[in-house]
């Protein structure tokens, strides 16, 4: 078990690798694509989530939790921007809407 700023430092890696994922969102999308950014997204997050599952460490631990952060902020900015750039005009608003209502209900579950 490990103590409060631990727990602390474990949970605030991941929203401030978020942070930069997500500002670095548009430049990618608008260098590399949509596609290609979603893409990066995917392999970005396994090496996160790789690192989190071989931590042998603190260390590894957060950098892993900094990885799936950068990840999760990349692809919240492109898949968005991709579903709604391939989606039918008459039901845009209805896909993206409930493309972000099921990550919704992902997190409750």
């Amino acid at each position: 078990s490990g103590s409060s700023p631990i727990i602390g430092a474990i949970n605030s890696t991941f929203n401030g690798g978020a942070v930069l994922g997500a500002l670095q969102g548009g430049l990618t999308m608008d260098r590399f694509g949509r596609k290609l950014t979603i893409l990066m997204g995917a392999l970005i997050c396994l090496v996160g989530a790789i690192l989190q599952c071989t931590a042998q460490n603190l260390a590894m631990i957060l950098i892993g939790r900094i990885f799936t952060g950068w990840a999760v902020g990349l692809l919240s900015m492109a898949v968005p921007v991709y579903n709604s750039e391939c989606a039918d005009p008459k039901i845009r608003g209805l896909l993206v809407g409930l493309s972000q209502q099921m990550i919704g209900i992902g997190f409750i579950v």
